[in-house]
């Protein structure tokens, strides 16, 4: 648990100037906050982090074992986007995650909460006791008695940002309640937190919505994918969810990877599943058969490899690493593969990116709100300046993410965005050091 009073933070060093860390993917901002407490500018355990985000990144890597997290570069090579928070939270970096999202993300509703985060003692891997939808929908509940190591965690969810496309501002949280609310978790007495911010949080994508549209995919996904929510704190109804959408997701995976791999659904055992899954199969490849002599795109940033086939039916589709997350490096392929309408060009049906996008489907799928240009600005000028007045005292770090290459936020606005945030942090803060390491390791 993180340690209280004055005491354990004398000893810890202070930026001449503090560093504003800028990086593309939102998981590539962990090496540095790691790199501050190697440094002793931010303690070993107990920080807090404020996560202004479209989206929580509270998951957990697949069948990543909880031990990695002690081994650094092996935990860096297994986090995407949506999944680095939670393994430095079990590590103890973390234990107070303050999550302040715009008024179109609902994953998870506000409001404060404590959950217990340790290995479970029958996998190995790392799971939690949150009883919420966002967690229980992607199989992460764990009962209490099957968990070790556990460390306690605070969430506190917070919205902002309510009324502003409407002009009316009245609906959005006033700034004493604001304060209130962080002051449980930020106090002069214990100012060791990290200051988060992900440029989709004032406009966002949800970047699966255009894969194969014109076959209206993204709704048939939805039905498939489709999770529903218990809404209790039963632990034998918990499980029983877990176990339900843990076979749901397994089976679906399955199914798309035979479908990858065969170009067809010969030798699958037959299933309701299966059933709905070849209705979707059926409609999307009538609109978009599979095609033959396709030209090699070895070059492509995606790591995706397009292989010359002649025969229709062994016909290979560019492939995803299978340990790639739902949410991270499948956008990336999605977003530089597809073509202005969404359709991805002249290539065969890619069906582990099918998966992918169904796979960030629970109740509700991804928030997509691209803002106009007024709003941004109005967002940035009024959500985050409002944030930072709220703060008792300055982060000790502040990270960006553009999170523009996956398409989360719009790439024909992300520099508006992040000069608009800069310029904001800047008048706010100062001195301040600017990293941009999307630009290579540039400042």
């Amino acid at each position: 648990m993180a340690a209280s009073g004055t005491g354990c933070f004398q000893a810890l060093k202070k930026y001449k100037e503090l560093p504003i860390y800028v990086v593309e993917n939102h998981n590539e901002i962990l090496p540095f906050i790691y790199r501050c407490i190697g440094s002793k500018h931010l303690p070993f355990q107990g920080n807090t982090i404020v996560h202004l985000d479209s989206h929580p990144d509270m998951l957990i890597p697949k069948d990543m074992k909880a031990e990695t997290v002690w081994d650094k570069y092996a935990l860096f090579d297994c986090l995407s986007i949506e999944n680095w928070m939670l393994p430095a939270a079990y590590a103890g970096h973390f234990s107070r995650l303050i999550w302040v999202k715009p008024p179109w993300a609902n994953q998870i509703e506000d409001g404060s909460s404590e959950f217990l985060i340790g290995e479970n003692v029958k996998t190995g891997q790392i799971r939690l006791t949150s009883d919420k939808t966002y967690f229980v929908s992607e199989a992460l509940w764990c009962s209490n008695k099957d968990l070790k190591n556990a460390r306690k965690v605070h969430l506190e969810v917070i919205t902002m940002g309510k009324g502003l496309d409407k002009g009316d501002t009245d609906q959005d949280i006033n700034t004493e309640s604001l304060a209130n609310r962080i002051s449980d978790h930020i106090t002069t007495d214990d100012p060791a937190y990290v200051l988060d911010i992900d440029l989709d949080f004032f406009s966002t994508r949800d970047p699966f919505r255009g894969l194969y549209p014109k076959a209206d995919l993204h709704s048939e996904l939805q039905k498939l994918y489709y999770y529903h929510p218990v809404n209790t704190e039963d632990e034998n109804v918990l499980q029983e969810a877990v176990y339900k959408r843990r076979s749901q997701l397994e089976e679906l995976e399955n199914i798309f990877h035979h479908l990858q791999k065969n170009r067809n659904l010969i030798g699958l055992q037959d299933s309701e599943r299966l059933k709905s899954v070849k209705k979707v199969v059926d409609k999307v490849l009538a609109i978009y058969p599979d095609v033959t002599n396709v030209e090699s795109t070895s070059n492509s940033n995606d790591g995706r490899k397009g292989i010359a086939q002649q025969d229709h039916q062994n016909a290979s589709v560019n492939s995803i690493d299978d340990d790639q997350s739902q949410n991270g490096t499948a956008q990336q392929s999605l977003a530089a593969g597809e073509s202005g309408d969404g359709d991805l060009g002249s290539v065969p049906v890619d069906w582990e990116l099918v998966h992918d996008a169904g796979c960030t489907i629970d109740v509700s799928g991804l928030p997509h709100h691209p803002s106009t240009r007024l709003l941004i600005t109005e967002m940035v000028e009024s959500c985050l300046n409002k944030l930072l007045k709220t703060l008792p005292v300055p982060p000790i770090i502040i990270t960006i993410s553009r999170s523009s290459e996956d398409n989360y936020c719009p790439p024909e606005d992300v520099d508006f965005v992040q000069e608009k945030v800069l310029s904001v942090l800047r008048n706010h803060y100062s001195p301040t050091k600017l990293i941009l390491n999307y630009l290579e390791g540039q400042d």
